[in-house]
């Protein structure tokens, strides 16, 4: 599946967060992370993120 650019950078800091603060990404590499994208009707994306699901639209904009 491809991401946009601004998808791919709002997934990495999500990923970097969890790494930090959060722990739910803890000891899962970035690529494992990205594999957990899944596709959605439109050009979003979701994914689970610290015990929820956040979508990340084309333009990068993310919400739970």
């Amino acid at each position: 599946m491809r991401l946009t650019k601004p998808q791919a950078k709002t997934l990495y800091r999500k990923w970097i967060d969890g790494q930090h603060e959060h722990g739910s990404t803890r000891d899962v590499s970035f690529l494992a992370f990205r594999r957990t994208v899944e596709p959605t009707h439109d050009d979003s994306v979701m994914v689970q993120w610290c015990g929820m699901y956040i979508g990340i639209e084309a333009d990068g904009y993310p919400h739970s």
